[in-house]
């Protein structure tokens, strides 16, 4: 996982408004157990597209979970 955050990263560097790049590194930042991270990738994607479509409707259902995960039971 922490090569795909640095792959994210050199996209990212390149091409600042590619959301699926924040999306994947999201996802991974997750894997390394790094939630707070991805929260503010998957808020970014929320942020940068269109209300309801498909990339902000993923980034929106990692935001909930990784939300209602700090929530507890």
């Amino acid at each position: 996982p922490q090569a795909a955050v640095e792959a994210c990263n050199a996209k990212l560097a390149q091409k600042p408004r590619f959301y699926a790049a924040y999306l994947e590194r999201g996802i991974n930042k997750e894997k390394l157990r790094r939630p707070d991270e991805a929260l503010r990738d998957y808020q970014r994607v929320a942020r940068m597209m269109r209300k309801n479509s498909g990339p902000w409707q993923e980034a929106n259902r990692r935001i909930h979970r990784l939300q209602k995960g700090r929530r507890g039971p």
